[in-house]
């Protein structure tokens, strides 16, 4: 009988939906191959991204600024944006931590919907509360709608 890895994080603890249309025919629509800088070693699914306003994606921090971009980013809709979902194999490949440098490594991202994210899956490292609003924000501008984890569900009886 098959064995499941269970410990590493998989792209269902992140991605609650994407739309039909985005991913049959090989269109491709929610996911794009990004430039991914840093200093640091960041878990290859979960990890909020922002554009650098150069030319590649860095790690989403409680002093990035969203609204104070200048470029378009590297997407193809120039989202500012964008949640990491796999590592350069492909959506869903997380076999170890990735160590970011000055030098890009390709990761893959969810940036747009019709879809949602699931906001216990994101790794929100140094963001702080307000941080995590604009990012939350931003990710519905991107029609990724952020589904919050519920604590308990109340049956209701008609």
């Amino acid at each position: 009988m098959p064995t499941l890895d269970t410990s590493r994080k998989h792209v269902s603890e992140v991605v609650a939906t994407v739309s039909k249309t985005g991913t049959e025919g090989a269109i491709n629509y929610h996911y794009a191959l990004v430039d991914v800088k840093g200093s640091t070693t960041i878990e290859p699914i979960g990890t909020p991204l922002v554009f650098d306003d150069t030319d590649a994606f860095v790690v989403y921090s409680a002093a990035a600024d969203i609204t104070g971009l200048t470029n378009d980013s590297t997407l193809p809709d120039g989202s500012p944006i964008a949640v990491t979902v796999g590592t350069y194999e492909g959506v869903g490949a997380n076999f170890d931590d990735v160590t970011l440098t000055s030098t890009a490594t390709k990761m893959w991202v969810i940036y747009r919907g019709e879809g949602g994210v699931k906001d216990a899956g994101i790794v929100w490292g140094s963001a702080n509360a307000a941080s995590q609003t604009a990012y939350k924000l931003q990710l519905e501008k991107q029609r990724l709608a952020v589904v919050e984890a519920q604590t308990q569900a109340d049956p209701s009886f008609i």
